[in-house]
């Protein structure tokens, strides 16, 4: 395999307000171009249960940088492990977010793994373009909790 001539993508199911998906293919140069489209899932706990329901919105919460600059942020962020790279290892990471009532980041769990450094590089880079965190989820005029599932599509090309 000639490392000068391997291609990676990255595709990133994004679903932020609008973008139901974008996809950041990454050649060595470290171009990026967008492409497929998924959705985002969304869950609150409106029963007070600990038990969390998915909810259609109309209007998602958004990174407080705006969709289009976080994304930008993500598709700039992420890279492809070299050791899954190497490995041929592709697959979907799916990340399980906890965000609070004012927009902040509480947790990220990984709820579908692909390999330790995929897993890892998904969560890292979600972290890290969230910092801002948020705008609020709004339900019945209250700020509420929130969980979102998003997928992180790892491609070798």
């Amino acid at each position: 395999m000639k490392s000068n001539t391997i291609r990676t993508s990255v595709l990133v199911a994004l679903a932020i307000l609008g973008l139901s998906g974008c996809s950041a293919s990454y050649a060595q140069s470290g171009k990026a171009s967008k492409g497929s489209k998924n959705e985002i899932a969304y869950f609150t706990d409106e029963d007070g249960d600990g038990k969390f329901k998915r909810i259609k919105l109309e209007e998602p919460p958004e990174p407080r940088q705006g969709k289009e600059q976080w994304a930008r942020d993500f598709y700039n962020a992420i890279k492809y492990p070299v050791s899954a790279r190497l490995n041929g290892t592709q697959g979907i990471v799916t990340l399980e977010v906890l965000i609070d009532e004012t927009g902040t980041v509480q947790e990220v769990d990984i709820k579908k793994k692909v390999s330790k450094d995929c897993d890892e590089e998904a969560k890292r880079t979600f972290l890290y373009t969230t910092q801002q965190g948020f705008t609020p989820l709004i339900r019945n005029g209250v700020a509420v909790k929130f969980k979102m599932e998003m997928s992180v599509f790892f491609s070798l090309n």
